[in-house]
């Protein structure tokens, strides 16, 4: 099983404080039955911003030695949709957006407060690129209902 939205980097956002919580949480997931996770900080949300993606290799790799070989630790991120998220995207650096295990699937979140793009229009822009939108909360996404 792979879970692909996990918050388990540690010292980053609202997953753990440490990196020995972090590895009790991943032994947790492998016990329960993951055998490959997707660390999924959050990214661009306020003080989480999150968009150093050598930082949060580092972070994963640290986590992975901690673990072992199991479960496998791969790296994505939560990406809070903004007005300049489709832009960063089509950048060449991708303005440090990390999608799923280096994959075309981007986790996206809304804001609860307010979205700044309908989800239809957003999917066709994102499609267009070649990318592949997986929403992380779809009960906040508008335009999905």
């Amino acid at each position: 099983m792979i879970d692909i939205h996990l918050h388990c980097l540690p010292g980053l956002d609202d997953g753990p404080g440490t990196i020995d919580e972090a590895a009790a949480i991943c032994r947790l997931a492998a016990a329960d039955g993951s055998d490959t996770l997707i660390a999924t900080p959050h990214q661009r949300v306020g003080s989480w911003w999150n968009c150093d993606p050598g930082r949060l290799e580092a972070l994963r790799r640290e986590l992975q030695r901690r673990v072992g070989a199991t479960p496998r630790i791969l790296l994505g991120a939560e990406v809070r949709i903004d007005r300049d998220l489709i832009e960063d995207l089509d950048s060449d650096d991708q303005g440090g957006i990390l999608t799923l295990a280096g994959t075309d699937y981007v986790l996206l979140e809304y804001s609860r407060s307010g979205p700044f793009v309908d989800a239809e229009d957003l999917v066709h822009e994102l499609t267009l690129q070649g990318r592949r939108p997986v929403f992380a909360h779809p009960e906040f996404t508008p335009g999905l209902g």
